[in-house]
């Protein structure tokens, strides 16, 4: 039988969970850490966020080249399809429109006429007589 070699003691490489806990720092930490405030925001430093407004996902343009014949047609039916429904949608808000200024219109209606019953139930008393139709 022959002899097996010895297990030789690795260091477990850089990436791997037992590399990383080696180098975590412990629980006992320095207890000034714990008193330290954090630093106070500068009101004057303007937004970063203004500065990169423009800044995002972009499509790159496609280099222009010629479209054949069917390319063509189905491009300008495309286009024109989208205008149809434009048209459409168009007319479907301006009726929306007319029909709030409708409801807008009833409602001030209602308003005044509800402001004159309760103005008339506070000023005159009801009579028995009156109630019963007689």
């Amino acid at each position: 039988m022959s002899k097996t070699a010895k297990i030789k003691k690795k260091t477990p490489s850089l990436h791997s969970r037992a590399a990383k806990r080696e180098s975590s720092p412990s629980l006992n930490l320095d207890k000034s850490l714990k008193n330290a405030k954090p630093p106070l925001p500068n009101p004057a430093r303007p937004s970063i966020a203004t500065v990169y407004q423009g800044a995002g996902v972009t499509k790159k343009s496609k280099k222009s080249k010629q479209l054949t014949t069917k390319q063509r047609r189905r491009l300008t039916k495309g286009i024109e399809r989208a205008e149809d429904a434009e048209d459409k949608l168009g007319k479907r808000i301006e009726k929306s429109r007319g029909k709030e200024k409708v409801v807008k219109e009833r409602r001030v209606g209602w308003e005044t006429t509800n402001d004159k019953i309760t103005l008339e139930k506070d000023s005159a008393p009801i009579a028995k007589d009156e109630l019963l139709g007689r």
